[in-house]
């Protein structure tokens, strides 16, 4: 018997035409630049394992959580009103925080009220899963400079969990992934810093990095969360996969 080789277009119609229809999906994202950079590595690590969800990314570079809270980009409710579709809410909000704190004779205070009022007016505004995800150590900081992080990370964690949404919030605390995934330590190393082929600049993480950060975040939160795909869109994500590889090797 003979048989014909079958190329893309053809491999991608087929998947077409054997993916079952699924209703609409979304994750929104609010965030800083971290959700503007890493936006696009987070919703390509969700549709490369099958999931067909899109994504509605709100973010702003340079945005606080307490800019978010005093209405200055947007109202958080009225936007997560108008997506009556989404699957997750996810927030990436605290670094440009972070800088403002540390003149403060609370900065811990401070940026605990900051990230846990945007949570809570989240959780207000919606019944879907949250998800607050954090940064990770720069390339260019020092022991003390992790240190603070891991705190402010440990703080806000104790803070949602004594909160009435503890149970629709998942922390994810990424300090050190970067370490380990790049740098090749077997644990993360607050007394080290990240490793500089993961980043773009001193606080930004490259494509690579962001991949990395975003395959962590889905098999932590988006696998549990969303809805299973179907055959056909498992399909299609083989595609996107290889095409995204290929996009991380070049």
């Amino acid at each position: 018997m003979r048989f014909t080789k079958l190329r893309w277009p053809g491999l991608l119609a087929l998947c077409v035409l054997v993916a079952r229809p699924a209703a609409a999906a979304e994750i929104v994202l609010i965030g800083d630049s971290w959700g503007v950079l890493g936006g696009p590595s987070i919703i390509g690590a969700i549709q490369g394992t099958g999931h067909a969800v899109a994504m509605d990314n709100l973010s702003i570079g340079g945005s606080t959580a307490a800019n978010w809270n005093a209405g200055v980009h947007d109202d958080i409710g009225a936007l997560l009103a108008a997506n009556t579709d989404e699957q997750a809410v996810h927030v990436i909000l605290g670094g440009n925080d972070l800088f403002a704190a540390a003149t403060s004779p609370d900065p811990f205070g401070v940026l605990n009220q900051a990230v846990n009022d945007v949570l809570t007016t989240v959780a207000g505004a919606t019944t879907v899963p949250i998800l607050y995800s954090g940064y990770d150590y720069g390339p260019t900081a020092d022991a003390a400079s992790n240190a603070f992080l891991d705190i402010y990370m440990a703080q806000v964690a104790f803070a949602v969990s004594a909160s009435p949404i503890a149970s629709q919030v998942t922390m994810l605390n990424s300090n050190g992934l970067m370490q380990v995934v790049f740098g090749g330590l077997a644990a993360p190393d607050p007394n080290q810093p990240g490793p500089c082929s993961a980043y773009a600049d001193p606080i930004h993480l490259n494509v690579a990095g962001y991949d990395v950060y975003a395959d962590n975040l889905y098999a932590e939160f988006y696998a549990a969360v969303l809805p299973e795909p179907s055959f056909g869109a498992l399909c299609i994500a083989g595609i996107v996969t290889a095409l995204r590889s290929r996009r991380r090797v070049a």
